[in-house]
């Protein structure tokens, strides 16, 4: 199989590469392992088990209790985060160039953060109030409404920062990406859901 490399400029995104490509790898590999008698090629765009379970709530159930590390001089972790005041927001760049750096400075007193130059920060993204109000509009949700997400299997782990009950707005606030351009494995998953004969065939 020719080396597959992905181009993000492609009309197509990293798909318009990585899809022929994993096509041709299925067919050399058939070649090269040819399946048993009683066994079958997977349907492409298949719908698989999902990871999760969702179960809806009881409006009074309590959610969005996000675990916070409390203990002071101890070491935060990804489960238990400390939640660092902003002290500063300095654009570090003219106010006419088209570059925006800033310098943001971060109250860590008594949260037991050890760092070393070069080490990274890493800083978790919330939609905007305008996106999350677009979103259940369209979708036609109550954002008050509340989920338990439960894995399958005892090998799957939960996102270490979601809270468990978790309202819907909190889901759409901090963690799904609903801004992002929808790649193809949504719209073949999209396929299974469409009651319409022609939607299918489109999608």
């Amino acid at each position: 199989v020719a080396l597959g490399l992905c181009d993000d400029q492609h009309d197509l995104g990293a798909d318009g590469t990585a899809v022929p490509w994993i096509k041709r790898l299925r067919e050399v590999l058939l070649k090269l392992f040819p399946l048993r008698e009683n066994e079958s090629v997977m349907d492409a765009g298949a719908l698989l088990p999902s990871k999760y379970c969702v179960e809806w709530l009881e409006d009074d159930a309590e959610a969005d209790l996000v675990p916070v590390n409390h203990e002071l001089g101890k070491e935060p972790t990804s489960d238990r985060p400390f939640r660092a005041r902003i002290v500063a927001n300095d654009r570090v760049t003219a106010g006419d160039h088209w570059q925006d750096v800033r310098r943001i400075s971060f109250d860590i007193r008594d949260s037991g953060i050890r760092y070393d130059p070069g080490d990274v920060l890493m800083i978790r993204p919330r939609n905007s109030e305008k996106s999350v109000a677009t979103f259940f509009r369209l979708f036609n949700l109550d954002p008050r409404k509340k989920i338990r997400v439960s894995p399958r299997d005892a090998e799957t782990n939960l996102p270490s920062h979601l809270p468990n009950p978790c309202s819907l707005e909190y889901l759409a606030r901090n963690f799904l990406d609903i801004n992002a351009i929808p790649r193809l494995y949504f719209w073949e998953l999209l396929a299974w859901f469409s009651d319409d004969v022609f939607d299918k065939e489109k999608l």
